[in-house]
């Protein structure tokens, strides 16, 4: 485990061999279920493509294939917290999300917690799920310091969770995937713990 001071919450090798695998698996198994990523959203509001912000394709129903991971996740959540500083508050849902990031796709600077359907949320988290060897450059996760006085680069390494304050700004940096093909992909699973 590990911190990146006050900005990020970093575990490598959170899930066991198996238990990575069948993720992996069955996240490439439902590629044909991922759609263009969307901006702002929620229940009652489908958000918005803007190509200029966010490219990348999201599965934005991840089901039953992730309870394990969820499972796991909450279970990390105290040692989360106490590295970021965080008071423990009631855990209302997890939301739980598959994104792939592919050629050329990338995720501008941006806040989790800035529209009204996120409002609630109050941790953030990035896992990345991606097959090994990497078949794309690029893709780190870029959170930067408090203040506005630089940023933090995370590197994308499979089976590593990122856990961090919804309302920090971070980016995806601009992944380069040269076959281009979905299983190449810079795969993850984001999620949020909502009060």
């Amino acid at each position: 485990m590990q911190s990146t001071g006050d900005l990020a919450f970093i575990v490598d090798g959170f899930l066991p061999a198996d238990a990575l695998e069948a993720l992996r698996n069955n996240t490439f198994s439902r590629a044909g279920e991922f759609e263009v990523s969307r901006l702002g959203g929620g229940r009652s509001d489908p958000g918005r493509v803007d190509p200029q912000v966010r490219r990348s394709r999201v599965l934005y129903h991840v089901g039953a294939a992730g309870d394990d991971f969820v499972r796991r996740a909450r279970h990390l959540l105290p040692t989360a917290l106490t590295a970021l500083g965080l008071r423990p508050l009631p855990i209302a849902r997890i939301q739980l999300q598959a994104t792939s990031t592919n050629d050329g796709e990338f995720f501008r600077p941006h806040r989790d917690n800035r529209h009204p359907e996120s409002m609630r949320r109050w941790l953030s988290f990035t896992f990345f799920l991606h097959r090994q060897p990497r078949a794309f450059t690029g893709g780190e996760l870029r959170i930067q310091h408090d203040g506005g006085d630089g940023w933090s680069s995370i590197e994308p390494e499979t089976n590593r969770i990122v856990m961090f304050p919804p309302g920090v700004l971070h980016e995806i940096a601009t992944v380069a995937c040269p076959s281009g093909a979905f299983e190449d992909s810079r795969l993850t699973l984001n999620g949020w713990i909502v009060r």
